[in-house]
């Protein structure tokens, strides 16, 4: 979950950083909007992910080593059951005294630890956050009011421009190197150092129209939300980049405001270097105060006031709705995909054991099962919550309860079934398993329609041909096929099944999703989990969230 995370949101600031970029000759205002959405956005995909709506998307690569296993072996040389390459039917007698513990540092093992190490850091992350916020509201209530009525009256009159006064309070505070800009709510705090009072008109002309830009923008909440999403995604270099360039555009924004209001750009210039060289630290670079200037971006602020060819115009309301409307929408595309190719196995470790049973051989399939997939399929049944088959709801509520009762960590599950459903020299005669190879050389040469008929699903090579007809452009051969595989515990056959979970034939879906039911193979939640949700047929979708329980917990 959480690596499916990191590359959605990577995505996201991948495309607006790209945006920005190819933006260079648009205003910095605009290019704020574009970051901004962006990094705020990234807080919703968890949520999302969780339960909001999901587009899946099939990707072939998903299923690569099954397909290869199912298509890359010749007809005419049969593997040993024994090689590693192989699907595993042996005996569990016959593998090598393996224990079915896991091992003490399982795939499970390092997601837990690699999520605790990401919450830490994101709780570092989120206490920092907190006590810049504390700071900057302790800062301006100990900071003294503004008695110079020079000041006030200028920022009477700036602030009546633009719409923020009465609600601006003018302080100034010995802690304060640089203008200090603080809004909480409808609270608007401007914390200027002590010696602003004998600062010339133009300066202090210039300080009041960038301040309040950043107050009437909502910049300290923007920064605090930046923040917060970068404490978030804080192991991804990605959202730190973001975050600087953000507070980069945040400033330009606010120098272009200065620019427009009258005040010549060589002028501006010079007084932005006077502030930031009586400037003792950059002491206040907590989310919720915005300083006015800071010496690590001062080069770059300079040498864009004195540009004179680029866009200086502000950002109109409906310019800003409709940005941050892309950016949410590609955020929300994003954060409901489902990225099968990345998360699911593509073939079901596992193995047969032959049992001795009263009505003769019975034979059981087993396979580990590890807590991630166990978690994807309870996310998918509680999406059944709702369905309006009670029925299907049953089935799947059922298989929920029976997930949870299972131990935590990767467990090994098996589901029993009679000799009919085993696929190799299991219980097989050598002389009827030769007739069945040589019948299956056959059949790929004659009219597939009937040459399927004569294909034997026991025999490995006719499982593999059977396998590939499942994908087969004829319904009636893929209908033949899927009627000679039904039952069978055939993992190469599983990309086949996949396929056939979209056909138009309702009793073909339902025995597609029966037959991963039996596999077991986590490379098919993703489809069965399409078909429960989206399925027009309630007996298909009930069969979808039994297999989805079969896949988790066995039977």
């Amino acid at each position: 979950m959480l690596i499916e995370l990191t590359i959605k949101s990577s995505l996201v600031l991948i495309v607006a950083l790209a945006s920005v970029a190819a933006m260079r000759h648009w205003s910095a205002a605009r290019r704020h909007v574009i970051l901004a959405s962006a990094l705020i956005a990234t807080l919703a995909l968890p949520a999302i992910a969780a339960v909001g709506p999901h587009w899946w998307v099939p990707s072939s690569s998903a299923f690569s080593k099954a397909s290869e296993l199912a298509h890359s072996r010749p007809i005419g040389v049969r593997p040993s059951l024994t090689d590693g390459s192989t699907w595993g039917l042996q005996p569990l007698q016959k593998r090598g005294g393996t224990s079915n513990v896991p091992s003490r540092w399982s795939v499970d093992d390092w997601v837990r630890l690699l999520t605790i190490v990401w919450l830490v850091g994101a709780g570092i992350s989120v206490v920092r956050l907190f006590h810049g916020i504390t700071s900057a509201a302790r800062l301006a209530h100990d900071a003294h009011p503004m008695t110079s009525s020079e000041w006030n009256d200028s920022l009477s009159s700036i602030a009546n421009s633009i719409g923020l006064a009465p609600r601006v309070a003018l302080r100034t505070s010995a802690y304060a190197s640089v203008p200090l800009a603080w809004r909480f709510g409808r609270t608007c705090t401007l914390i200027l150092p002590n010696a602003a009072e004998r600062w010339q008109t133009d300066t202090r002309r210039a300080v009041l129209v960038h301040e309040c830009g950043h107050l009437e923008r909502h910049d300290c909440v923007v920064r605090s939300l930046a923040i917060l999403a970068c404490g978030f995604w804080w192991f991804n270099p990605l959202a730190h980049l973001a975050l600087r360039r953000l507070r980069s555009e945040q400033e330009r924004a606010c120098d272009d405001l200065v620019l427009v209001a009258g005040m010549e750009r060589v002028d501006y210039a010079r007084q932005l270097f006077e502030i930031a060289r009586s400037s003792i630290t950059d002491k206040y670079n907590a989310a919720a105060v915005v300083a006015m200037v800071r010496r690590s971006e001062l080069e770059d602020r300079m040498l864009a006031i004195i540009d004179r060819s680029r866009d200086r115009r502000s950002l109109s309301r409906g310019t800003g709705l409709v940005a941050t409307a892309i950016v949410v929408a590609l955020v929300a595309t994003l954060g409901g995909l489902r990225m099968s190719a990345t998360r699911t196995q593509s073939v079901a470790p596992g193995s047969m054991r032959q049992l001795a049973g009263p009505g003769g051989p019975q034979f059981e399939w087993m396979r580990q099962v590890d807590e991630e997939t166990r978690q994807r399929v309870v996310g998918a049944l509680d999406a059944a919550s709702h369905d309006s088959d009670p029925q299907v709801r049953a089935v799947a509520e059922q298989a929920v309860q029976t997930i949870r009762e299972m131990p935590h960590g990767t467990v090994t599950v098996s589901g029993a079934c009679r000799g009919a459903c085993v696929v190799g020299p299991v219980g097989l005669p050598s002389i009827a398993e030769a007739i069945f190879e040589t019948e299956t050389k056959m059949a790929l040469w004659e009219l597939r329609r009937h040459g399927v008929t004569r294909l034997s699903a026991h025999s490995e090579r006719g499982a593999d041909a059977l396998a590939e007809l499942l994908r087969d452009q004829d319904p009636e051969v893929r209908t033949l096929a899927a009627i000679r595989l039904d039952s069978m515990i055939f993992p190469p056959a599983v990309p086949g099944w996949i396929d056939l979970l979209v056909d138009k034939d309702d009793s073909l879906r339902e025995r597609a999703a029966i037959s991963l039911g039996a596999i077991g193979d986590p490379a098919a939640i993703d489809g069965l989990t399409s078909v429960l949700l989206n399925d027009p047929n309630p007996d298909v979708r009930r069969q979808a969230a039994r297999s989805l329980g079969l896949i988790a917990a066995g039977n």
